[in-house]
């Protein structure tokens, strides 16, 4: 038997609903490191916007190295997060007024 099996027969709850909510746990967790890496990055420029840090490299603002790089960085994060939350959404089970 496995460890879901078992897992999911010890504590009476099917092993459909366990995968989910570990599913959804790991999405959230990813999401909130990512949230972490997206602040440093805010935080450095004074923007979440890669289109701000390139606007703060064209006026001056700023040097463009390492700025380009972390806008590019900033960028895929943002991204990624975004893959992650429509992943929450689509798995994500209806309400039920049970």
């Amino acid at each position: 038997m496995s460890t879901l099996a078992q897992l999911s027969r010890e504590l009476g709850v099917p092993e459909s609903t366990l995968l989910q909510e570990a599913l959804e746990t790991w999405l959230f967790k990813k999401i909130a490191e990512i949230d972490q890496r997206i602040v440093v990055i805010a935080q450095q420029y004074g923007t979440e916007s890669p289109d701000g840090i390139e606007a703060l490299i064209r006026d001056g603002t700023i040097d463009g190295h390492p700025a380009w790089e972390d806008a590019i960085r900033l960028e895929g994060l943002q991204g990624y997060r975004h893959k992650l939350w429509q992943q929450i959404i689509s798995t994500r089970r209806p309400i039920r007024d049970d």
